[in-house]
């Protein structure tokens, strides 16, 4: 379960980044059969919108046939809606602490090459990693 300080700090970024919009409501409820939500309010102020429906998804039960709390799939979905911009990283580190993770799953570190290999060396790509096809 999140602090109402993490909720405050959910619906202030979801807000920031855009996710209040009518057309984006939908979309944020992927996954959440239309039953459980489409009686909710409506509401003109975007977010003044995303605090009821964080409030209700919050107060809801999770899906019959799991354990996951509703507000763990809006958090998937607002993540993937968003995550290239800052806000999409509040949202993967909420969704980890609703799904029992108390860190989301970290990063593969890039590789990087310090001299560029020659355009030829199919060998040379194949001993640091970065097989291709040779075609």
């Amino acid at each position: 379960m999140l602090s109402r300080e993490q909720l405050d700090e959910l619906v202030d970024a979801a807000t920031r980044s855009g996710l209040g919009e009518s057309g984006l409501r939908g979309l944020l409820f992927d996954g959440i059969p239309d039953a459980v939500w489409s009686g909710w309010p409506r509401l003109r102020d975007p977010h003044d919108q995303l605090q009821s429906d964080v409030a209700h998804l919050t107060a809801s039960s999770p899906q019959r046939g799991t354990e996951r709390p509703l507000l763990a799939i809006w958090l998937g979905n607002a993540f993937g809606l968003r995550a290239t911009r800052p806000e999409g990283e509040l949202f993967r580190r909420l969704q980890g602490i609703l799904d029992g993770r108390s860190a989301p799953p970290a990063a593969v570190a890039p590789v990087t090459i310090d001299a560029p290999l020659p355009e030829d060396s199919i060998e040379a790509a194949v001993a640091v990693g970065l097989a291709g096809s040779a075609e």
